[in-house]
């Protein structure tokens, strides 16, 4: 029984590298149904003639699929769709730190301006939300780094 507790944390640590390494899962759902499936999640699709337009399904129609890359929107023609992956998603943590950034710069230059009361209030702000939310956001990448891209096969 010793042995196995002390061979235990080889075990792990091999799990632990090897779990992000597996292939992705796939899922059938109907033409229509391709957009609901994605929800909010960034999509990559790979076009016959060898293109990855990576985007967020905006809107289908019975021909064409539309995604939004980059703030325009592209049509991929139904019959050029060979592969559909939803990527998993992004870090929080960095949205987080970007977030926070983005606050702090706000009220450092209120400081400076008729709005300097607003400053007062913003980096100290912006500083509490960035060490409350620290663990959520890292449970949500934990989260996240244990799921995987899914791929989704049309029927």
């Amino acid at each position: 029984m010793k042995r196995i507790l002390l061979q235990l944390p080889s075990v792990l640590a091999i799990l632990a590298v090897t779990l992000p390494l597996r292939a992705a899962d796939s899922v059938t759902v109907d033409w229509e149904q391709i957009c609901r499936k994605a929800s909010d999640h960034e999509v990559v699709i790979k076009t016959t003639a060898g293109e990855n337009v990576d985007g967020y399904c905006i809107g289908i129609d019975v021909n064409e699929v539309s995604v939004n890359v980059k703030g325009k929107r592209v049509k991929v023609a139904r019959d050029q769709v060979v592969k559909l992956l939803v990527l998993r998603r992004p870090s929080q943590l960095k949205a987080l730190g970007h977030g926070v950034r983005d606050g702090l710069h706000y009220g450092f230059n209120a400081l400076f301006s008729p709005a300097m009361p607003i400053g007062v209030v913003a980096i100290p702000g912006s500083i509490v939300w960035g060490v409350v939310a620290t663990p959520f956001c890292a449970l949500g990448d934990l989260k996240a780094k244990l799921s995987h891209n899914t791929e989704i096969k049309i029927k």
